[in-house]
C-alpha cells in the first residue's frame, strides 16, 4: 500500500530529505509531549510560565502534525507540489506557518516580560504575572495572530511552492498589506509592554536644601534623569497615635524601572525621615525622543 503513495523513481536526494523531515517530525513531537507532560505532572510548574511553555509545546504539536506531515508527503511526492504556487492548499499551509510564527513570537515576549518583572520588580510579581493573566495573553496572542495572517488566505496574495524546503511560504516582498500588519502587531505588543520600561517616584522631603541634595545626588549617580521640585505641598498624616501636618516639598523623578531599587535605596540613606515616602508607578507613554534621552541619562 504504502509502495503505492510513493513514486517509485524517487531519488536518494529525495528519500534523504524525507528522512530528515520526519526525524524532525520525531523531534519536535517528542520533545512537545515531554513538555506537556512534565507540566501537567508537577504542580509547581503550573505557573505562568509553565502556561506559556504550554502554549509553545501545543504550538510545535499542531505544527508537526499539519505543516510537517504534508512536507513529509511533498518530499516523496514530487509532482504535488501542494498543487502549485497560490493554490488553496499552498495558501493555507503558508497561513498556518505565519499564524504560528506570530504567536510563538508573542509567547516569547510575555516570558521576556514575566522574566523581566521577577528579576526587577519581584515585589509585584505576584499581583502582575498570574496563571489567569498569562492564559488571557495567550488567548489575545493567538486571535491577534490567526486574524493578522488571514489575508494570506482571503486576499490576493502570492504563495510559493520553496522546493529545497518542502514548504509553501508567502513572497513578502509583493505582499505589504501583510508585512504591514505585521509591523502593526509589534508595535501593539511593545505599546503593551512600554509601561514596565519607565517609571516615576514620588518622594516628600522637609526643606528647599534637601530637595536640591537629594536631586543632585540621585542625578550624578544616574539613577534618574530629572527631579522636578515641587513646592507647598500639604502633608496630614496620622503618626505616633495623632493627627500631623506638615509643609513638605515634593520631589517628581523620572528614570527607568530597571533603576527603581538602587533608586529606593539610595533615597533610604541620604533621607533625612527614619521612614520616608517612596511611592513609584510605570509610566504608561510619553514622547520617544524623551524617553530615549531619560534612558541615555540613566545609562552608565
Amino acid at each position: 500500500m504504502f509502495s503505492e503513495l510513493v513514486d517509485p523513481y524517487l531519488t536518494a536526494e529525495a528519500l534523504s530529505k524525507a528522512f530528515i523531515i520526519f526525524i524532525v517530525w520525531i523531534v519536535l513531537v517528542v520533545s512537545a509531549c515531554l513538555c506537556i507532560r512534565t507540566i501537567w505532572a508537577r504542580e509547581e510548574l503550573q505557573d505562568a510560565v509553565g502556561s506559556y511553555l504550554l502554549a509553545l509545546s501545543f504550538s510545535d504539536l499542531v505544527y508537526g502534525f499539519t505543516i510537517v506531515p504534508m512536507a513529509f508527503y511533498s518530499s516523496l511526492t514530487p509532482d504535488w507540489n501542494f498543487y502549485g504556487d497560490n493554490s488553496l492548499t499552498c495558501k493555507v499551509a503558508g497561513y498556518l506557518q505565519i499564524v504560528l510564527f506570530s504567536f510563538n513570537f508573542y509567547i516569547f515576549a510575555w516570558i521576556a516580560v514575566n522574566r523581566y518583572t521577577a528579576l526587577y520588580r519581584p515585589s509585584r510579581y505576584d499581583a502582575e504575572q498570574t496563571k489567569t493573566r498569562s492564559k488571557c495573553w495567550i488567548a489575545f496572542s493567538l486571535i491577534t495572530s490567526s486574524f493578522m495572517a488571514c489575508p494570506i488566505v482571503i486576499a490576493n496574495m502570492e504563495v510559493a511552492y520553496f522546493s529545497e524546503a518542502e514548504l509553501c511560504v508567502l513572497r513578502w516582498s509583493k505582499t505589504k498589506t501583510l508585512a504591514y500588519n505585521f509591523v502593526q502587531a509589534c508595535s501593539m505588543l511593545r505599546n503593551l509592554c512600554f509601561f514596565r520600561m519607565y517609571s516615576i517616584a514620588y518622594v516628600t522631603v522637609p526643606s528647599q536644601e534637601v530637595a536640591k541634595s537629594i536631586s543632585r545626588s540621585i542625578v550624578e549617580s544616574k539613577l534618574a534623569a530629572c527631579v522636578n521640585i515641587v513646592p507647598g505641598i500639604v502633608s496630614v498624616y496620622h503618626w505616633e497615635g495623632k493627627i500631623n501636618e506638615d509643609n513638605e516639598l515634593l520631589l517628581i523623578i523620572k528614570t527607568t524601572s530597571i533603576n527603581i531599587s538602587k533608586l529606593q535605596q539610595k533615597i533610604l540613606e541620604l533621607h533625612p525621615y527614619d521612614t520616608p515616602e517612596f511611592i513609584h508607578f510605570p509610566i504608561e507613554g510619553g514622547s520617544d525622543k524623551y524617553l530615549q534621552w531619560l534612558t541615555d541619562q540613566t545609562t552608565k
